[in-house]
């Protein structure tokens, strides 16, 4: 019997390692690729990169639906930034940043139709 399984949600606990990083994001890559092969999906991949560089560790999730893709990267901040985070990345549809009792929280999201985007 053969059963096919699907993966929806991805969730890596990393240390402050940019090739520990470079490997979340290689998988994380494929997992988004199975979703969809269009640029901006590459371009979205990209951002989680960007996103995780920093030179802290890091909880990088990152979890699909039949509408989008979703990546929420977490870190414990040495101090509070004193300063909002207004960076734009390409094949980000949505880009949302905030900081919780000391944790900051970035997540990105891409939709994989135009359809999603509207509702």
């Amino acid at each position: 019997m053969l059963v096919h399984a699907e993966v929806q949600n991805l969730e890596i606990r990393l240390d402050a390692d940019h090739r520990l990083i470079a490997g979340a994001v290689a998988a994380a890559n494929l997992f988004v690729s199975a979703a969809s092969p269009e640029e901006s999906v590459s371009q979205f991949c990209e951002a989680v990169r960007e996103t995780c560089a920093g030179g802290d560790p890091i909880v990088l999730r990152i979890w699909r639906s039949a509408e989008r893709i979703e990546a929420e990267v977490r870190r414990t901040l040495r101090q509070e930034p004193n300063h909002p985070r207004t960076q734009s990345f390409q094949g980000v549809d949505v880009h949302r940043h905030e900081t919780q009792s000391g944790v900051s929280v970035t997540r990105l999201t891409k939709y994989l139709s135009r359809s999603a985007h509207r509702a």
